[in-house]
């Protein structure tokens, strides 16, 4: 009975009064992640969240991948490739350049094959190889 007056009570509260109810009866939950095609509202949804958590006393995190984000924006700070950047209490922000982050891991390889086989460059094929597999690829049907 009680779950059925939970839920048909949920069923009529609006989106963010929702999400606000499934963080009260879940206070478990650890990770939320916001996900979809472009232009949906993903990084300020999900900077909203993070801000109203912080306000509720939770510690957070909210981080992007995405190079078109904007987390500086909404924070008005620059935070991009910086680490976790304090926003408020209880609120971090951080954009990641995972570019950089690629070119590390790339040359960390090369690094490593270079060491491993002792030798003065990294043979082409493997050169593409390495370059290859971080490329970006239109699928076509």
């Amino acid at each position: 009975m009680v779950t059925q007056r939970a839920a048909r009570d949920n069923a009529s509260l609006s989106g963010s009064t929702k999400l606000a109810a499934t963080f009260r009866d879940h206070p478990e939950r650890q990770y939320v992640m916001f996900g979809g095609k472009g232009g949906l509202g993903k990084t300020t949804f999900s900077a909203a969240t993070a801000w109203w958590l912080a306000q509720q006393g939770k510690k957070v995190l909210v981080f992007s991948v995405d190079p078109q984000a904007s987390l500086s924006d909404i924070f008005k700070q620059d935070i991009f490739g910086k680490g976790p950047v304090k926003i408020v209490d209880n609120l971090w922000a951080q954009e990641i350049d995972a570019d950089s982050h690629i070119k590390a891991y790339q040359n960390e390889i090369r690094q490593k094959i270079l060491d491993m086989y002792v030798l003065d460059q990294v043979p082409q094929e493997i050169e593409d190889y390495i370059k290859e597999t971080s490329a970006e690829h239109e699928i076509v049907d």
